[in-house]
């Protein structure tokens, strides 16, 4: 067979040469070694690349999910809480004093609800709201006021005690959120509509309530803005040049974390855009391919020669139907490895351009040396390096197996190279992913648990104590005339003030069971577990001194330093109670020592 080939090759070339004869053959089994592991390289490299962006695509639109999932449940969960307390009493429409008391409190435990309230079938509307200033009012709408919403601000318990907004001709029984779940009978989510406060888009969840004979009595219902979207997609880490971005399921855009709005106001009145109308380029080039394509693996498109991927998943709650948009670029992530990957397969090329050099000039000799070069480029097809003996030779065949080895060497190390620079890529994405994981549980201001993270823990705490039937106890403390203290000191002071409060309860909170956290503004909660009581107000008085001793100065406050007021929740948890109710303990304990003068540690305990 091999000569037969040589005939072939000589005919063709015609020409009889020996020197020919060996040489084209052997620079074609070269070329065909290198081009094989070229291919399996640039193929491993690209699998891999469109692997970790798939990884991290997911990531992103299941981050986005839960993001989405966390907040509709609060709404719906707040509506229950509502519910529940207007069916047990403990909510009383009756009495201004009680009703304002209570949805201010709830909505303080929720601080990203815009809104919580209830409309009536006679008209009436109450509830609380908090403003995009910070600041938390009541609301009242009944035949008092005319059928007018008054917006009161409020006393530090709850009261309304002064008019500072006014909404004429005001009825909750045309509002797209009481016509829906009017219709539903159920617990559902509105369809997206412009806030008639706020002016932005807003997605209220309702919750219908009925009498004994199943006559409606009204809605509860909990504002949402979808400004927090819009800022939580903005702080992903999708690069320089990714986008996200949610849409409804008729096209329009919800949010994104484009700096383009995504809404347009229209006689005074917020209108979605739709998504293929968007500014962003990449939005509308997202929004052009179909559903189908996306169950496809890695979808994609390019724009100004740049390739972009795009990933798509629903989102899909009580009336909700949505759908979340991750774009990355590619150059963002995988730009470090396509440049490696190039900057190999030119070293290879020029290699192989090299190589057939050393291979025209001396091909030439013996059979047997042939062979082993021969056999030696097999063995570099499957990816072993075999180097050849035959180097001690002072002739042009010694010449060409001491290059034949160099070349070998050289494709091996690029092979080793290129997978040290895909590993290395690899551990940076991974870091990236845990550094996020850790920060997403850490308030960035003080360093200390965030109120996800406080969250979390109190559900496992809590769990925890209810099976071992142990206590748990919980902490919230309150900076005395804190707002006083901003208004007089700057917001700036205000931040170090609330550092230096972080900085000591991390001292005083030692035990890994235990927790503090920052839970909103300046408010403080800590978690501790299995704890004697006596000890517990012990440990909460030591803070409150030492607080005290940070003699922080506030000129406006009765006692001329920064002071904490603090109240203690106690109990054993049993079956017929939530971890809500410890925190509505301990909130209460909190205004009873703000009551008494502040600066002081008030307990609220359950021993059974």
């Amino acid at each position: 067979m091999m000569h037969h080939n040589q005939r072939f090759l000589m005919k063709l070339l015609g020409r009889k040469s020996i020197r020919m004869s060996f040489t084209i053959p052997f620079i074609i089994q070269i070329i065909f070694a290198t081009g094989l592991i070229g291919f399996f390289l640039l193929q491993g490299s690209k699998n891999v690349s469109h692997l970790i962006l798939k990884e991290l695509q997911q990531q992103m639109l299941q981050q986005v999910n839960n993001q989405l999932s966390q907040r509709m449940q609060e709404a719906l969960q707040l509506n229950q809480i509502n519910y529940d307390s207007f069916q047990s009493g403990l909510l009383n429409l009756e009495s201004n004093e009680e009703r304002e008391r209570y949805f201010i409190t709830h909505i303080k435990s929720f601080p990203d609800v815009a809104m919580t309230f209830i409309g009536l079938e006679d008209g009436s509307f109450y509830g609380a709201r908090h403003t995009l200033e910070g600041e938390y009012q009541v609301v009242r709408n009944n035949k008092d006021t005319g059928g007018a919403s008054w917006y009161y601000r409020t006393t530090n318990l709850g009261e309304g005690i002064e008019v500072v907004d006014e909404f004429l001709d005001f009825d909750a029984r045309m509002r797209p959120w009481y016509i829906k779940a009017k219709e539903i009978g159920g617990p559902t989510f509105s369809s997206i509509y412009g806030h008639f406060v706020f002016h932005e888009p807003t997605v209220t969840a309702s919750y219908p309530i009925y009498d004994q004979n199943n006559k409606l009595i009204g809605v509860f219902g909990v504002d949402y803005l979808l400004s927090w979207l819009g800022n939580t997609l903005g702080e992903l880490p999708i690069g320089d040049s990714g986008q996200v971005f949610v849409t409804d399921d008729s096209g329009f855009l919800i949010a994104t974390s484009f700096d383009g709005t995504s809404y347009k106001m229209v006689d005074n009145k917020s209108q979605l855009i739709p998504a293929n109308e968007s500014e962003s380029i990449l939005i509308q080039s997202a929004i052009s391919l179909s559903f189908e394509e996306y169950e496809n693996d890695l979808r994609g498109f390019k724009v100004k020669g740049d390739k972009y991927y795009v990933g798509l998943q629903k989102f899909q709650d009580y009336g909700i139907d949505w759908k979340i948009y991750v774009i990355l670029a590619e150059a963002d992530f995988l730009g470090g490895m396509n440049s490696a990957t190039k900057q190999t397969v030119v070293v290879m090329i020029f290699s192989i351009i090299l190589f057939f050099f050393f291979a025209y000039w001396t091909a030439k000799g013996v059979t047997m040396p042939i062979i082993r070069l021969n056999e030696a480029a097999k063995e570099l097809t499957q990816g072993k390096l075999m180097l050849v003996t035959d180097v001690e030779r002072t002739d042009e065949l010694g010449e060409l197996s001491r290059s034949f080895n160099t070349m070998g060497k050289q494709l091996t190390n690029m092979v080793a190279h290129l997978e040290e620079e895909v590993k290395a890529r690899t551990f940076e994405l991974e870091e990236r992913n845990d550094s996020l994981q850790r920060l997403s549980f850490l308030d960035g201001l003080t360093g200390i648990a965030n109120r996800r993270k406080f969250d979390s823990t109190l559900e496992s705490a809590w769990n925890f104590a209810l099976r071992h039937k142990r206590s748990i106890a919980l902490i919230m403390l309150d900076i005395d005339f804190f707002k006083n203290y901003n208004d007089t000191y700057g917001h700036l002071a205000g931040d170090d003030c609330l550092k230096s409060i972080g900085r000591l309860l991390s001292e005083k909170v030692r035990r890994l069971s235990d927790l503090v956290a920052r839970y909103g503004g300046e408010e403080f909660v800590i978690i501790l577990q299995d704890t004697e009581v006596n000890k517990i107000v012990g440990f909460a008085e030591d803070i409150r001194k030492g607080i005290q001793d940070l003699r922080i100065e506030h000129a406006t406050s009765p006692f001329e330093i920064v002071t904490l007021s603090m109240g203690i929740a106690y109990m054993i948890p049993n079956m017929n109670t939530t971890p809500l109710a410890l925190i509505e303990m301990a909130d209460n304990a909190l205004y009873l020592a703000k009551d008494n003068g502040r600066n002081r540690v008030e307990i609220d305990e359950i021993n059974h």
